[in-house]
C-alpha cells in the first residue's frame, strides 16, 4: 500500500525550504528610503552651504573647499540612488519569492484535492498508477516554480552587482598615499615631509633636445617643449592681475585656477579638462624635469609651470609665484607634460 503522505512530502520540503519571504524585524524597504532621504538631505545642505559661502569666500583656499563639497554632495547623490535601488531590487526580490510561495501553495492544494479521493485511488493497481502520477505531475509543476525563482532571484542578484560600481572616492580618501606615492616618484628633489621645492633653473631635463623659448616677466627666458606649450605660458601670463572669480574662464574679466589653465591651453589648440584635479592629463614628469607650460596638480588646484623656479596660477589676482608642491594640505598628483 502506498503511503500518501510520503508522495505530498517533496511539495511540502519545497515549500518549507522557500520561506515566506517576510523578514521579521525591521521593513528593509522603509530603512533604505529612509537612508536614501537622509543622504539626500546631505547632500542639498552640502551644495546650499556652498553657494552661501562663494560670495563671500574667494581664492585657493575657497576653490579647495567648494571642490570637496561638491565632491562630498556628489557621493552622497550617488549613495541615495543606490540605496533607492536596493529599495527597488529587494522590492522585486520579495515580489518573486511571494509569487512563487504563492503558485507553491496553490500546487499543493491541487494534489490535497487529488489526496482526498486517494482510498478510492488505492484499491486497484491503475488507481495507485494514477495517483503516483499526479504526484509526479505536480512536483514537476513545483520545481518549475523554483527554477524560475531562481532565475528572477538571480537576476536580482545581479543587478545588486551593478550598484555601488559609480560611487566615487571621496575627497581625502587616500589622499595621504596618494601623496607620499607622488613624492617617492620624484627622487630626492622632494623631502620626504612634502617641502617646497624649486625647478631645474633651465626648466627641463638635460636630454631635452629642441623646445620653444619663452620670456618670463622678469626678463628670463625658458624653454617649452612644444609650441603649443609655448602659447599656453604666453596667454596665461597676459592674464596677470585679472581677479580670482569662483568657476571663472573669462580673460580680463575673473579665472579660478582650473579655468586659466584650461583657457591658456585652449587658445593654443589644446583642450584639457575644466577641474583642477582632472588635469593631471599627459605625460607625467619629474620636478625636476618639468619646463614652461607643464601643469603642477593637486586634488584641488592647479597652476603652471614657468621653469626658472616659477609657476603662475590663478590666486587673487593672477600672478607668478616660487613652484612648490605643498598647498594648504592638498593631496599632490604631480607634474604634468598635456603636449607630450
Amino acid at each position: 500500500m502506498i503511503d500518501v503522505m510520503l508522495l505530498k512530502k517533496p511539495l511540502d520540503d519545497l515549500a518549507a525550504t522557500l520561506g515566506t519571504g517576510i523578514v521579521p524585524g525591521a521593513d528593509p524597504v522603509a530603512e533604505f528610503s529612509r537612508v536614501s532621504t537622509t543622504l539626500q538631505q546631505v547632500g542639498d545642505a552640502g551644495m546650499s552651504a556652498v553657494k552661501q559661502i562663494e560670495p563671500a569666500w574667494q581664492g585657493i583656499a575657497a576653490e579647495a573647499a567648494a571642490n570637496a563639497s561638491r565632491d562630498i554632495t556628489t557621493a552622497t547623490d550617488v549613495l541615495a540612488q543606490d540605496g533607492q535601488e536596493l529599495s527597488v531590487n529587494w522590492l522585486a526580490a520579495l515580489e518573486a519569492i511571494l509569487r512563487g510561495v504563492g503558485d507553491l501553495a496553490l500546487i499543493g492544494a491541487s494534489f490535497v484535492a487529488v489526496l482526498q479521493n486517494s482510498k478510492a485511488l488505492l484499491s486497484n493497481p491503475i488507481g495507485q498508477l494514477v495517483l503516483l502520477k499526479e504526484a509526479l505531475d505536480h512536483l514537476s509543476r513545483a520545481i518549475d516554480v523554483v527554477i524560475r525563482l531562481s532565475t528572477e532571484l538571480s537576476e536580482a542578484s545581479g543587478n545588486l552587482d551593478a550598484i555601488g560600481s559609480g560611487m566615487p572616492a571621496l575627497p581625502g580618501s587616500g589622499a595621504g598615499q596618494s601623496a607620499m606615492s607622488a613624492m617617492s616618484a620624484f627622487g630626492p628633489s622632494m623631502g620626504s615631509d612634502g617641502a617646497s621645492v624649486s625647478l631645474a633653473s633651465d626648466g627641463g631635463s638635460s636630454d631635452f633636445t629642441g623646445g620653444t623659448t619663452v620670456q618670463l616677466p622678469d626678463g628670463s627666458t625658458t624653454v617649452a617643449p612644444t609650441p603649443e606649450a609655448a602659447a599656453a605660458v604666453r596667454n596665461a601670463l597676459s592674464q596677470q592681475g585679472v581677479p580670482y572669480v569662483w568657476g571663472g574662464t573669462s580673460p580680463g574679466s575673473g579665472f579660478d585656477c582650473s579655468g586659466l589653465t584650461q583657457w591658456a591651453y585652449g587658445e593654443s589648440g589644446v583642450e584639457i579638462p575644466r577641474l583642477a584635479q582632472e588635469q593631471s592629463v599627459g605625460t607625467p614628469v619629474a620636478v625636476d624635469q618639468a619646463m614652461a607650460g607643464d601643469l603642477v596638480v593637486w586634488d584641488g588646484h592647479v597652476a603652471m609651470a614657468l621653469g626658472n623656479g616659477q609657476m603662475v596660477e590663478a590666486g587673487n589676482p593672477v600672478s607668478v609665484s616660487p613652484i612648490r608642491t605643498d598647498n594648504l594640505g592638498q593631496a599632490f598628483y604631480g607634474v604634468y607634460r598635456p603636449t607630450a
